[in-house]
């Protein structure tokens, strides 16, 4: 069995680890990984040239210039 667990860091405590060894309790050994995770927007905010892009796209956007595309279209 394969589980994938998004949790707040302040609610992995060992009440969670309980949890998670009641779910694989047929099984000796367990793998666990642990990553942070990235939020997208600090990572599309990162560079200058990459806020830049997104700054002028909202403006486009605020602005209604924007292009609507029906999901026929988009085989096109």
């Amino acid at each position: 069995m394969e589980a994938t667990f998004k949790i707040d860091k302040n609610k992995f405590d060992s009440s969670f680890v309980e949890k998670i060894k009641s779910l694989f309790e047929k099984s000796d050994t367990i793998k666990i990984t642990i990553s942070d995770e990235l939020d997208e927007t600090d990572y599309l905010l990162s560079s200058e040239a990459n806020a830049a892009v997104l700054a002028e796209s909202l403006a486009q956007y605020k602005a209604g210039k924007f292009v609507t595309v029906s999901e026929e279209g988009l085989g096109k």
